[in-house]
């Protein structure tokens, strides 16, 4: 199978650079695009097994767009060897069917059209096993911050939650540890602090869980057109 390479860009197949047939060349040099003999020293061929465009910097160095062997309907971007630290899509939207990441995903906006979002890993206990979780979902752009509360009477909210999250949409949930308290929120002071009370008058031991909704981005539209 032929090849074709342009300056830096290689289009292999398999059993191109085998020898079993001379490669097609084309360096935009106004020459005739005659076979080039392999041991060209200038000349970079590669034994590439998949079906593949190729970004080349050597033999042993190159980044590879490619189907799996030559079944078209699975397509990798990887390196020959190694990883790739960084990949960039520069788009305004990338619509994917179904994505798999085995490190980080980064976006201003990352949208699951259908189904729900997972996160598959080696199970921690049990060999052969793989701890599949989803998502909590809900309608609006939520945020949290959760611990324990003990001998004290004062949860202290995140500084950065007066800018971040509408103070009027915070929501507390109490725990009490070891013993009916009558724990109540007292108050919320302008999103930075929360105020429990026992009723009771006894000391104060509970986990808490407090949401609310930022006001930073734009209120989730929840129904939309198709």
């Amino acid at each position: 199978m032929a090849i074709e390479i342009k300056n830096y860009g290689t289009f292999a197949g398999p059993g191109s650079g085998d020898g079993d047939e001379d490669p097609l060349l084309d360096f935009d040099d106004n020459e005739e695009n005659d076979p080039i003999p392999q041991e060209d020293p200038e000349i970079i061929f590669l034994n590439e097994s998949n079906i593949a465009a190729c970004l080349v910097k050597s033999r042993s160095d190159y980044v590879r767009f490619r189907c799996n062997g030559t079944n078209t309907s699975q397509v990798h971007i990887d390196k020959n060897s190694g990883t790739i630290t960084s990949l960039t899509l520069g788009a305004t939207t990338t619509n994917c069917t179904n994505l798999t990441a085995s490190s980080t995903v980064t976006g201003l906006n990352l949208v699951a059209t259908s189904g729900t979002k997972t996160f598959n890993i080696p199970h921690p206990s049990k060999e052969g096993k793989r701890l599949v979780y989803a998502c909590l979902e809900g309608p609006e752009n939520g945020v949290y911050v959760r611990g324990r509360l003990k001998n004290d009477s004062i949860i202290e909210l995140p500084d950065y939650w007066v800018d971040l999250v509408d103070p009027d949409s915070i929501t507390v949930q109490l725990t009490p540890m070891g013993a009916s308290q009558d724990l109540i929120v007292d108050s919320i002071n302008w999103g930075r602090q929360v105020v429990v009370r026992s009723v009771a008058g006894t000391g104060i031991d509970c986990f808490y869980l407090i949401q609310g909704t930022r006001v930073d981005v734009p209120p989730l539209e929840v129904e939309q057109d198709a």
